[in-house]
């Protein structure tokens, strides 16, 4: 201090706040799990994932958790891509809704914001025209779908946790639910996983414990036709990724 006397503080470093939120489930007494932490990004972190599966040409990388181990990542502008595909739509979304477009044959396709699985794409909606709720319901498959597909690239088979804005959205867990049907899905309570993580990692420091898990089990929706869907929407997204790099200047010198 300025008249040379001392004083003790504790010093509580940051934490990347998806790294946060997994050490709050972690810290819960849960184990051998996926974490789907949604907000403007979604970052999926699945520890069991072997580190060579890891694509850097589909924004997978290795961060590390707060105990310092590699914790494989995936991740996509889930939420802002919600929101620009949906033209920020904020009301509920019917399941009618969503198999009304289904049968019309209307898909998103990737990407409407940087990174993610793909990145060479350019995101648009093919099909037909939709507006207000038919095309938040076209958001809310896109974004199930991307998450879906994620979670196949980064080899979950553990049980699924949802945190963060989009686990407030029924439709989007119980869709999940039911493209995973070999997984338990659960969504969280806490209104912001990564806040309470950074909470829970301080009182930690101070040999606290307070918080318990709070998950909630999922109930999977029954959309007929779904899988069908999802096969589609690979099809189209998978077909738009590849006539995209095949149009790149390096894969035209690699041909010649």
């Amino acid at each position: 201090m300025a008249d040379g006397s001392t004083r003790a503080i504790a010093v509580h470093n940051g934490v990347h706040d998806s790294n946060a939120a997994l050490a709050y489930y972690r810290m819960t007494g849960l184990h051998d799990f996926t974490l789907v932490s949604t907000g403007t990004w979604v970052i999926i972190i699945n520890l069991d994932c072997p580190l060579g599966a890891l694509d850097q040409e589909r924004d997978m990388i290795a961060n590390v958790t707060v105990n310092g181990e590699p914790a494989p990542s995936l991740r996509f502008m889930g939420g802002r891509e919600y929101d620009l595909i949906s033209d920020n739509w904020n009301k509920s979304i019917s399941q009618a809704a969503v198999e009304h477009v289904m049968e019309r044959g209307i898909f998103a396709i990737p990407s409407w914001a940087a990174g993610g699985p793909f990145p060479e794409t350019k995101g648009h909606i093919v099909g037909g025209d939709v507006s207000g709720e038919e095309r938040a319901a076209v958001a809310a498959l896109y974004v199930a779908m991307m998450t879906d597909l994620s979670l196949d690239l980064i080899k979950s088979e553990n049980l699924l946790v949802i945190d963060g804005g989009l686990a407030k959205i029924d439709l989007f867990t119980a869709m999940l639910a039911q493209l995973r049907p070999t997984q338990t899905v659960v969504r969280s309570m806490m209104s912001e996983g990564s806040a309470t993580g950074a909470a829970a990692l301080a009182f930690k420091a101070l040999g606290l414990k307070p918080f318990g898990d709070e998950t909630v089990p999922v109930s999977a929706s029954q959309i007929p036709g779904l899988d069908t869907y999802r096969a589609r929407w690979r099809e189209l997204a998978d077909g738009a990724r590849a006539a995209a790099r095949a149009a790149r200047p390096d894969a035209k010198e690699a041909s010649r």
